[in-house]
């Protein structure tokens, strides 16, 4: 035949039959992701997407996510998602709706509130054609214990993880430009956070919160946690913004390289046990 049937999703290995089977659902047409699982979708507690998915199934995940617009007779036990082998296209219904707001997907991108109050949820991989995460896609996933993003994402939206407390490490993306203000606020249990100096890989640990100015003026990375006892600054880094290390209650030195110029207003706000702080010849503001 010259043509494949929807029930079949082309790969590189071929033409592979959708359907569900241990903790694998295949779609080959987005939109179908619920019928594919079948009646028991609500116990599924593993899951790995492969193929395109669209708003309804969003809203189906969403669910099985626990999502809050659902009653707890409705939710699901979905705890591990693996969409690196998914791809997120526009088309169906809305996913959620908020302030009489509906919102749906958009190729390519994690979007606003897609996930956001999923109780469930406690780790999981984006896939990896995903370029950007919108504002509020995390908030308030209280199970959420690690994120893996692929190297093609490159912004990290407003208030993405917020009060996300259980979220320990982010293993963010090589190529990002972009992490907006309280990307992380109140993540009460984030370690670390790996994150893209212009020419390296650096690691900040246990800072509440901290701004990383590298990647434009609104750029704002929050972290939430008081062990930082020492900081070096970076070279590249231009600019501590406002409220920079604000919390950080047991920070005694900060060494800043020459390239930083201007410190943000209440910088080092409540930094109780900060005894020294090398400022770079360079500071003008």
């Amino acid at each position: 035949e010259s043509q494949i049937s929807e029930s079949y999703i082309i790969s590189q290995a071929g033409a592979v039959k959708a359907g569900y089977a241990d903790g694998v659902v295949t779609i080959a047409k987005a939109g179908t992701m619920k019928s594919l699982l079948g009646d028991d979708y609500l116990n599924i507690t593993s899951l790995k997407i492969v193929g395109p998915i669209n708003g309804d199934d969003v809203l189906c995940l969403r669910q099985m996510l626990g999502g809050s617009e659902f009653d707890d007779t409705e939710k699901g036990e979905l705890a591990t998602l693996d969409l690196s082998d998914a791809s997120i296209v526009e088309g169906g219904g809305r996913y959620i709706s908020k302030d009489f707001t509906p919102y749906y997907t958009s190729n390519d991108k994690i979007g606003d509130y897609m996930f956001c109050e999923c109780t469930n949820l406690q780790s999981v991989v984006l896939p990896d054609g995903v370029t950007s995460i919108g504002k509020l896609a995390f908030c308030e996933c209280s199970s959420l214990t690690s994120v893996d993003m692929p190297d093609c994402v490159t912004e990290i939206g407003r208030d993405a993880f917020p009060y996300c407390v259980s979220l320990v490490s982010v293993d963010t993306s090589a190529g990002i430009t972009l992490i907006d203000e309280q990307a992380f606020y109140g993540c009460s249990s984030l370690a670390s956070v790996n994150i893209t100096d212009v020419s390296s890989w650096y690691n900040i640990e246990f800072c509440s919160p901290i701004s990383n100015p590298l990647y434009n003026d609104k750029a704002e990375l929050y972290l939430n946690g008081n062990e930082l006892t020492e900081l070096t600054i970076p070279s590249g880094v231009k600019q501590i913004k406002k409220y920079a290390f604000y919390g950080c209650n047991s920070l005694t030195n900060v060494t800043m390289s020459n390239d930083v110029t201007s410190i943000g207003h209440n910088a080092f706000y409540a930094c109780s046990s900060l005894v020294s702080v090398d400022m770079s010849d360079g500071v003008t503001s």
